[in-house]
């Protein structure tokens, strides 16, 4: 498990192939991360998990109350653009447990959406085929790599 503060950090603490899914995903979180740490100071802490053995028809799905993202490396990436909203909207549902108690796609998921650049209905029609409904409490899954980022709790 690599704890990273800054995105410096990232290829002293993680050397993978080129293609894998991490190296892909790892440098959009941590832009999208900081970006919505700009506009709220009350991120929570978020841990990134990559599951390589999943079942999951989703490529994302969160879990809010250990503020959980785990991507499910076994199936295909969207592109970038679409990778990156993918990622906001997840984290939005983050904040807007932490702000409201939220676990849908409440007003405080949409203000966290607007304030990153995003219009809330369509990044939710665009991205809601990668990821899976948010999941409130920790449910056991195996892991194949962790990457816990700080953030403010």
């Amino acid at each position: 498990m690599s704890q990273l503060t800054s995105t410096s950090q990232l290829s002293d603490n993680i050397t993978m192939a080129k293609h894998d899914p991490m190296t892909i995903i790892t440098p959009i979180f941590l832009e999208r991360y900081n970006a919505l740490f700009r506009l709220y100071r009350n991120v929570p802490k978020a841990t990134l998990v990559f599951d390589q053995n999943t079942t999951s028809k989703a490529l994302c799905s969160v879990e809010l109350l250990p503020n959980r993202l785990t991507f499910h490396t076994s199936l295909s990436l969207p592109s970038g653009d679409t990778l990156a909203e993918v990622i906001a909207h997840q984290l939005a549902h983050l904040l807007a447990y932490k702000i409201d108690g939220s676990t849908l796609h409440s007003q405080s998921w949409k203000k966290a959406m607007e304030r990153q650049g995003y219009d809330p209905v369509e990044t939710f029609n665009r991205t809601r085929q990668w990821c899976a409904k948010p999941i409130l409490e920790h449910q056991s899954m195996p892991a194949r790599s962790l990457l816990s980022l700080l953030g403010t709790s």
